[in-house]
């Protein structure tokens, strides 16, 4: 709320504005073969973005991160495939 300058109601509307346009997939719809892949690609950045990645790969859609260690690692594994949007703050 500090970094928003919004008032609890402000932050609420724009909250519920956001979530409503976000489709939540379960990860056990990822192709099993595409979710390893991930697990391999995250080993050495980070696990916890495995299901982004994999997520990303599936669905063949950006994958908009402001995560520099998992940019650079992905960027030094050249892979194409993926892509980047820095967030903007």
């Amino acid at each position: 709320m500090k970094l928003s300058s919004y008032s609890d109601l402000e932050l609420s509307r724009v909250i519920a504005f956001i979530t409503s346009k976000i489709k939540f997939i379960n990860v056990q719809l990822i192709p099993t073969a595409i979710y390893k892949q991930a697990e391999l690609l995250t080993t050495n950045i980070d696990v916890d973005d495995t299901e982004f990645v994999a997520l990303t790969e599936y669905l063949n859609v950006k994958l908009w991160t402001g995560d520099k260690v998992l940019i650079n690692g992905l960027t030094q594994k050249r892979l194409e495939q993926i892509y980047f949007n820095r967030r903007i703050v």
